[in-house]
């Protein structure tokens, strides 16, 4: 198989791992609530603090996307989501909830800011021609 052909494969496999861990909470989130008894500020932890990493840990992504190699850290960042995710099945526990929100936040701040690099670095030429 060509090898643009699996590094689109890659990338695109690697793409849909990085919401879930976000929107899955939305269509649980009053089931969560009831089963855990959280009130309406701690639960909107559960999609805010994600968001919040991307804010604080992205910055760091290309530095060590610099220093330990690009795809290393991609690859790092998709078992952080995906330990981060998994977690959610074992936990009964509002502390523990949040943690791996943070922890799959972490992930995805890291891996996000450097898609657009690996992208340009697999695929160089535009597949748009730009306008004048």
């Amino acid at each position: 198989m060509n090898k643009n052909i699996l590094i689109a494969i890659a990338l695109f496999t690697a793409s849909l791992n990085l919401r879930p861990a976000i929107n899955s909470i939305a269509p649980l989130l009053d089931s969560i609530r009831t089963d855990l008894g959280m009130n309406g500020a701690v639960a909107s932890l559960l999609t805010s603090i994600p968001v919040l990493c991307m804010g604080l840990f992205s910055p760091f992504a290309v530095k060590a996307g610099g220093k330990w190699g690009m795809e290393k850290v991609m690859g790092i960042s998709l078992v952080i989501i995906a330990v981060g995710t998994a977690l959610r099945a074992f936990t009964a526990s509002v502390f523990y909830l949040l943690v791996t929100a943070l922890i799959a936040g972490i992930g995805i701040a890291f891996i996000g800011p450097l898609l657009a690099g690996f992208i340009k670095k697999h695929f160089p030429k535009s597949p748009v021609k730009k306008s004048a």
